[in-house]
């Protein structure tokens, strides 16, 4: 099984999200959080295979996120799904490990094929 961690501040968004992961064969959620601070909690606790990962995020920064995933676990893949698809934020991401980077607006559909790739391949 996949393990998926989604770092999330919109519950809209996280819902809608949480419910196409939920239909991938071989696929699990194992935590959705809105905060920096729970959400590297949740990477300690749950040691998933893939963070997605807004980098705006209640009361901090995804990058804080990334980092430390990177750090701790570098073996788990991250995809970074923001709305600030300017170059800058994009560079940074991938300077700071991320793995992918999509746009929420017009890449929204590409994260769950994403994971059905990395889901066959286990």
């Amino acid at each position: 099984m996949l393990k998926v961690l989604l770092a999330e501040d919109s519950e809209l968004v996280r819902e809608r999200l949480v419910q196409s992961f939920q239909s991938i064969p071989n696929v699990v959620v194992v935590g959705t959080y809105e905060d920096p601070d729970a959400a590297i909690a949740g990477v300690q606790q749950h040691e998933p295979h893939v963070v997605v990962l807004d980098i705006r995020l209640r009361d901090g920064s995804g990058m804080r996120v990334l980092q430390y995933t990177v750090r701790s676990f570098p073996a788990t893949k991250i995809a970074v799904m923001s709305n600030f698809v300017e170059p800058q934020y994009r560079a940074a991401c991938f300077k700071n490990g991320a793995h992918y980077f999509f746009d929420k607006s017009n890449e929204f559909e590409r994260v769950p094929e994403l994971l059905k790739q990395l889901a066959g391949t286990l």
